[in-house]
């Protein structure tokens, strides 16, 4: 069940490029990425009821946790077709950019990303994420403290204090690295 819902286990960085018409599965494809960066040609709608189906894919848990339950029941109901701008608004989409740059805006995205933040601290920040919508507050702030505890000891901390005090970009361990 839910055909995408393993993006949210992948423990590094997914990041949507959506140019185009996205329906459907389509659509939930790229939500279930962590990240969307839409071309202002993006048109998105869910079109499941109008197929006679029901919402499917696990859009039923994502939707209202984006754009909140009632808005949610409105877009899976009435499958209307969102521009990129109305997608921003609502948060189906975080950022809107020309047709041209949507590709160098996403892999920018990944770079930057890749060139300032540890690999491992990523991965745990995503699976806290995840973890912590299901849960509350004083559960996420235990695990988080714990995850927490482990990281203020590792090498990368201590790379990310010296890069501070020194005003430089950090260089952080890569996976594989030893």
């Amino acid at each position: 069940p839910g055909i995408f819902s393993y993006l949210t286990q992948v423990p590094k960085p997914v990041i949507a490029a959506v140019n185009g018409g996205t329906a459907g599965g389509g659509l939930i494809l790229a939500l279930m990425c962590d990240f969307r960066i839409a071309s202002t040609d993006a048109i998105l709608t869910t079109v499941f009821l109008k197929r006679g189906l029901i919402a499917e894919h696990g859009s039923t848990w994502l939707l209202p946790r984006l754009v909140g339950p009632s808005r949610a029941l409105d877009l899976l109901w009435m499958s209307d077709k969102i521009d990129a701008g109305d997608a921003r608004e609502m948060g189906l989409v975080d950022r809107v950019v020309s047709p041209i740059s949507l590709l160098d805006s996403a892999t920018g995205y990944v770079k930057k990303l890749a060139a300032t933040s540890p690999p491992e601290a990523i991965a745990a920040t995503k699976r806290l994420v995840y973890g912590h919508l299901g849960t509350d507050l004083r559960t996420a702030l235990k695990e988080a403290e714990a995850v927490q505890n482990r990281f203020v000891t590792a090498p990368d901390a201590a790379e990310g204090a010296r890069a501070f005090l020194e005003k430089r970009t950090p260089v952080f361990r890569r996976i594989g690295d030893d």
